[in-house]
């Protein structure tokens, strides 16, 4: 066994290395310095231990400073260092989305992990931890998943963790819910309801265009091709922020119709030569920084107009039951409304049967090639 020098009070030799002592945030360290025990090292050794006591007594003290080896200068993050990272991370999220996220994470998980190392987060831990909180719907709890298993991905990304712990949370099923859009004569009635010029014309667009509202209002005078008849569709506005991508990560170009022509038309009296934006707040003249004031103008309409509640985002599924209605081609209502071929024949199948075909293209096409 080593013994401590009356000479070198912080420091003695063990075997071929020198072991030096301090006591750091209550524990007594015994760390070992790489380096022959002769009387130069032990003396040199003595004179690093007291080195560090100084910097322990002054709050200096790092553990990579003098042992980046050593376990403790590499310490596992905690779940709250990594749910902090993996949020700074997402910048392909919108705002509000981000914000959802760090809700989620603040409400339902920091309470609970956020000072425990992440490695040492179980499944088991997670899943008592989730029963036990009050969710207002499945669909609220299976929202509090998604941003915890991202924490974990992140974790196991940088190698820190084997497994992901929050994979083996399970979803609830969902019933979803059917579109809900207005007929066509509810559109004119909701219409002539609307008195303002602006938000009439901007919800004229929203039905008959099938735009997403985040689309809509992040909308600018220089995407639309008058002479072509279309519009490109390529960015997204949320809490004021614009995303130069869409939903689904895909750009788009929709033709203009009559409705929606006759609406930029008249649009383009109250905001063309005023900035960039198509669609601006008329009662503040600024620039519409999120679907809350449109939400709150349209379900003040429907009330006005006697029609049933349905939510702002309805205007999307009108124009899509409105296009089905009138035949055109499935494929090209997808693509126009940036939807998923396989997603709208599924969430539109009731539409689609209901379509009455007087006559199969075959056949007309049989009759005017005279065969």
């Amino acid at each position: 066994m080593g013994k401590k020098s009356s000479k070198h009070p912080y420091a003695r030799a063990r075997g071929r290395n020198i072991q030096i002592n301090f006591r750091y945030q209550g524990t007594l360290h015994q760390p070992f310095v790489n380096l022959e025990p002769t009387p130069k090292n032990l003396q040199y050794a003595s004179k690093l231990a007291h080195e560090i006591r100084e910097k322990i007594k002054h709050g200096l003290f790092r553990w990579p400073d003098y042992f980046p080896d050593h376990a403790e200068a590499n310490p596992v993050p905690t779940f709250e260092t990594i749910a902090r990272q993996y949020l700074a991370s997402r910048d392909d999220l919108t705002e509000r989305t981000l914000n959802d996220y760090k809700k989620i994470l603040n409400t339902h998980w920091m309470p609970y992990l956020a000072g425990l190392p992440i490695d040492q987060v179980k499944y088991g831990q997670l899943s008592e931890i989730l029963i036990s909180r009050e969710f207002k719907t499945p669909k609220t709890r299976n929202n509090a998943i998604i941003p915890l298993r991202g924490v974990f991905d992140l974790a196991l990304a940088d190698q820190w963790i084997d497994t992901n712990p929050a994979l083996n949370l399970k979803y609830k099923k969902i019933q979803k819910a059917e579109p809900d859009p207005l007929t066509l004569d509810e559109c004119f009635l909701y219409l002539g309801t609307v008195k303002n010029d602006q938000w009439r014309n901007y919800f004229r667009f929203a039905l008959f265009s099938g735009c997403r509202p985040q689309e809509i209002i992040a909308l600018q005078w220089s995407d639309i091709d008058f002479n072509s008849g279309r519009i490109q569709i390529d960015k997204v506005k949320s809490m004021g922020q614009i995303r130069q991508h869409t939903k689904t990560y895909t750009a788009r170009q929709v033709p203009i119709n009559s409705q929606m022509a006759m609406a930029l038309k008249q649009q383009k009296q109250h905001t063309f030569m005023a900035g960039d934006f198509v669609f601006t707040n008329p009662g503040t003249g600024n620039a519409i920084n999120d679907d809350k004031p449109p939400r709150l103008v349209w379900t003040h309409n429907l009330k006005k107009a006697g029609l049933r509640h349905r939510k702002a985002y309805q205007t999307r599924s009108t124009s899509i039951c409105l296009q089905i209605t009138a035949g055109e081609n499935l494929y090209k209502i997808a693509k126009d409304h940036g939807h998923n071929i396989e997603t709208m024949l599924k969430s539109y199948a009731k539409w689609i049967d209901q379509v009455e075909v007087k006559e199969s293209k075959l056949d007309k096409f049989l009759k005017e090639q005279k065969r």
